[in-house]
């Protein structure tokens, strides 16, 4: 797009001549290389190159030929590209506006009759069209790279491409001027910043609707996905009219994903609780809903491209939660927290609380203090015991151990929902977890979450003796540390106990009855 912008921006100012085109060649891998050429810059750069050398030539350009080229060239150079997300979505973008824009503009013309006259009109359905084509490819890139599917992207679309277009010309233009006369680039950059402010506070207002992004993390929201892609399929081949090849798919996909939302939504308030070990790869994240109200004990990872509130965010999302109510750091490594600040980014969170003895070992607090200040959350210090009731959640909170590092300072969680009863322990050694058995009475424990990791210093006989109808899950991923450990596992054997792990089932869902 903004390539697109570059060169129609030099023929409005040059006009469109053989000597202006080579000018614009050059200035179009010059931009190209300032940014960084990723793969969708490069596309662009070689979809560009071609439209502009194809007079030059005395050749016509073919836009489906040049992406064919570019996307060849690229894999030539480097096939590993292929899994790149950005050059996936650049490709499948650009091809569903070529295959589809089209005749969806065709489409909408045709349905709004007269008032497509207007110029008004006209200007927003070249961009409905043009955002529906997008999304035609790229949803199966954008749900599998990014669990995510961005609903309204096409009303924001109407509402900020008129200002995107502006604001880059505006901007290209101060940053020209300011070369020869700084003053006068001011009188443009001040414009150029009100429609910058203008799309930021648009794309927000848009985000915030309900569901305005749908999270492929759930089972329903893949079938969906798929089941609207069969449709569309479906009736591409059917006998029928060219308006009904379109309506009648585009409104089954509309009702059921109205219903597969109200479906999720109910399941979850139809249930007691549910306890989630949530796969952020080499870390720990774990969720206990109960009605409207959610707790999240830890969020971080390490050794994962992803990051753990990224992970953690779209699921909560995925699961219709709205907000966080309760957010308990066990302690304050950064597998454990590194995670939180982009957490803060997909939902409020109400309060945090983490031990008033945790030491700072990773340099995370300050990070974190900041985010929950930006995000209006309340941080709380506990001491060695405490309580916490959210609804119908309790939390039995108990730091056993009082002096060493920050593991053998980790906060013991009770989390308790009815008669189902879930342990963490975070990475507290086996001494820790003497010393809590020696202090507490356990209940029944359902579900235990292994201690470190499923490292062999923690996780001891004597735990899994206190919770001999627990099943386990172990929070890993990818690391160097020999997580879970072979005297871990075969502990766990030894007691019989059932055993579930992140790195080989993903996101553990427990649910309460």
């Amino acid at each position: 797009m903004h390539i697109s912008f570059l060169v129609g921006f030099l023929w409005l100012l040059f006009g469109h001549s053989r000597r202006y085109s080579l000018l614009s060649l050059l200035l179009v891998w010059f931009f190209v290389f300032v940014a960084g050429a990723p793969a969708s810059a490069v596309r662009a750069g070689i979809m560009q190159s071609m439209l502009l050398l194809a007079p030059l030539f005395r050749r016509e350009n073919d836009s489906l030929t040049s992406l064919s080229f570019a996307l060849a060239l690229l894999l030539l150079v480097n096939p590993f590209s292929a899994r790149s997300a950005g050059l996936q979505l650049s490709f499948c973008a650009v091809a569903g506006i070529q295959l589809f824009a089209l005749r969806m503009q065709a489409f909408f013309l045709r349905l709004f009759g007269r008032l497509s006259s207007f110029r008004v009109v006209q200007s927003i359905i070249g961009i409905l069209a043009s955002s529906l084509s997008v999304m035609v490819l790229s949803i199966p890139v954008t749900a599998v790279h990014f669990s995510c599917i961005q609903v309204l992207s096409p009303l924001t679309n109407i509402l900020v491409m008129w200002a995107v277009s502006l604001c880059f010309c505006l901007s290209l233009l101060s940053v020209m001027l300011s070369l020869i006369v700084p003053s006068a680039a001011v009188f443009l950059a001040v414009p150029a910043g009100i429609l910058a402010k203008f799309i930021l506070a648009a794309a927000k207002a848009v985000s915030s609707v309900p569901f305005a992004s749908l999270y492929t993390c759930s089972d329903f929201a893949v079938y969906w996905v798929l089941g609207t892609y069969l449709l569309f399929l479906l009736f591409l081949f059917l006998p029928v009219s060219p308006a009904r090849k379109t309506l009648v798919p585009t409104s089954v996909s509309a009702v059921s994903l109205a219903v597969l939302l109200l479906l999720t939504q109910l399941h979850y308030e139809r249930v007691s609780g549910v306890f989630s070990v949530i796969d952020v790869g080499q870390g720990e994240c774990i969720s206990a809903f109960s009605g409207d109200q959610t707790l999240l004990i830890d969020c971080g990872g390490i050794f994962s491209n992803d990051n753990a509130g990224d992970i953690a965010g779209r699921y909560l999302l995925s699961c219709g939660r709205k907000q966080v109510d309760l957010l308990l750091l066990t302690h304050l490594h950064a597998d454990h927290v590194n995670g939180i600040p982009v957490l803060l980014e997909y939902l409020p969170v109400k309060e945090i609380v983490y031990s008033a003895y945790a030491p700072d070992e990773d340099s995370q607090l300050s990070g974190i203090l900041a985010a929950a200040e930006r995000h209006n959350t309340k941080v709380t210090l506990i001491g060695r015991e405490a309580t916490a009731t959210l609804g119908n959640l309790s939390l039995r909170l108990s730091t056993p151990l009082d002096s060493g590092d920050a593991n053998d300072l980790c906060v013991f969680s009770l989390t308790s929902v009815g008669e189902c009863d879930m342990l963490v322990t975070g990475d507290a050694p086996k001494a820790a977890e003497r010393k809590f058995l020696s202090e507490n009475h356990l209940p029944p424990i359902e579900l235990l979450v292994a201690g470190h990791h499923g490292s062999k210093t923690s996780t001891g006989d004597e735990l899994l003796a206190a919770c001999p109808s627990a099943v386990v899950v172990i929070s890993t991923g990818y690391n160097t540390y020999g997580h879970p450990s072979p005297e871990t596992l075969e502990s766990l054997d030894r007691h019989s106990i059932p055993v579930f792990r992140t790195d080989q089932s993903g996101t553990l869902q427990f649910t309460v009855p």
